[in-house]
């Protein structure tokens, strides 16, 4: 049984359906012509989300970043995860004819159904796949996670 006051539960529905409608248009946009010259990917990090009975595990793609450049956050019931590269590194010795990839940065805001136990989160990042087993709790936290 939720702990959340009655008038809470609809105002948090209408917010979570706000936000995957903003999620929706944003992936609509990602695929239209012209808007690579803004630079960056634009929309969010991709990611799916499932449960068992004790943990809700959440795998997202983040192709091409390394775990330093990954952060992951949870504030309460929401999973904040950032990607990002500052500058490419040209090779010494060499003259850059055309520079697109000087900066890249993804991000994804993720409302999770109920308390998940942050101090007992991991995440892993193998091949740009990063994997977020968040172990299930009733207590509220705010916590960075570490990737192994």
């Amino acid at each position: 049984m939720s702990k959340t006051p009655e008038p809470m539960i609809g105002f948090e529905q209408m917010l979570e359906r706000f936000g995957r409608q903003i999620e929706e248009t944003m992936q609509r946009w990602e695929h239209m012509p012209g808007l690579e010259m803004w630079g960056g990917d634009v929309g969010a990090i991709q990611v799916d989300l499932t449960r068992n009975d004790e943990a809700y595990i959440l795998t997202a793609d983040v192709p091409g970043f390394d775990r330093d450049e990954v952060s992951i956050n949870i504030d309460n019931r929401t999973l904040h995860i950032t990607a990002d590269i500052d500058e490419m590194e040209t090779e010494e010795g060499l003259d850059s004819l055309r520079r697109e990839r000087v900066h890249r940065s993804m991000s994804r805001m993720i409302h999770l159904p109920e308390q998940v136990d942050a101090d007992g989160a991991t995440a892993t990042l193998r091949n740009g796949v990063l994997t977020v087993t968040l172990p299930r709790s009733e207590s509220p936290s705010g916590i960075e996670i570490d990737i192994e």
